[in-house]
């Protein structure tokens, strides 16, 4: 399964909402890659090279863990979390190891977002409804 954010930041904090709610709803723990470039839209689906490096780096996150690809670092700006260097990996299909850091919550999860306003309710109706354990976030725009 997979997301699409405007936002890279919204993309990290939406992960670790995901990640946060999955257990306690008794669903099987999720491991989320977070990418962020420019992507193609066709026929209410995204595909291209961010869609497949988000999910090589979901395989290199183990249970519970998000991890952040470098192409995303340069549009995230930590707020409400932190974001600490996991370290390079050899990810399939890409020539050139990728730095992948981990987001941690700096303080609690709420339905507001630290920046001001309201938390995407997509988070919640997604757990609800039960979420598989392989999950990849991308954010970008089209190309």
């Amino acid at each position: 399964m997979h997301f699409h954010f405007k936002d890279p930041h919204d993309a990290v904090m939406a992960s670790l909402e995901i990640v946060d709610r999955v257990q306690p709803a008794g669903l099987p723990l999720a491991h989320i890659g977070v990418n962020a470039e420019p992507m193609i839209y066709d026929e209410g689906d995204y595909f291209g090279r961010t869609v497949n490096i988000a999910a090589r780096i979901a395989s290199q996150a183990g249970s519970g863990q998000v991890f952040v690809g470098e192409d995303a670092l340069p549009h995230v700006t930590p707020s409400g979390f932190r974001l600490v260097e996991v370290g390079a990996f050899e990810l399939k299909g890409i020539a050139k190891p990728l730095m992948l850091t981990r987001p941690s919550m700096t303080g609690t999860l709420s339905f507001l977002d630290p920046r001001g306003g309201p938390r995407p309710a997509m988070v919640a109706a997604t757990v609800a409804a039960g979420i598989p354990v392989g999950v990849y976030v991308m954010a970008g725009t089209q190309p």
